[in-house]
């Protein structure tokens, strides 16, 4: 886990260990960028964002499609 403020691995580390594409991880970064989970610092590094918004998150089970 990543706590407020942590650094991610790099995007090639990333598409590595969940073998998808480059692009699909850059995707899923921005998009978290976008929410504010996620903060895009000089020379492209990404962090957890230090002040996390503030709303729900749902999880979906993928065994069953239920909601958390």
């Amino acid at each position: 886990m990543y706590g407020p403020g942590s650094r991610l691995p790099s995007l090639r580390e990333f598409a590595e260990q969940f073998d998808v594409s480059h692009t699909t991880v850059e995707k899923a970064l921005q998009e978290l960028v976008f929410e504010g989970w996620l903060e895009r610092r000089k020379h492209r590094s990404v962090r957890v964002a230090r002040e996390l918004p503030n709303r729900e998150v749902a999880f979906v089970s993928s065994e069953a499609g239920h909601l958390w």
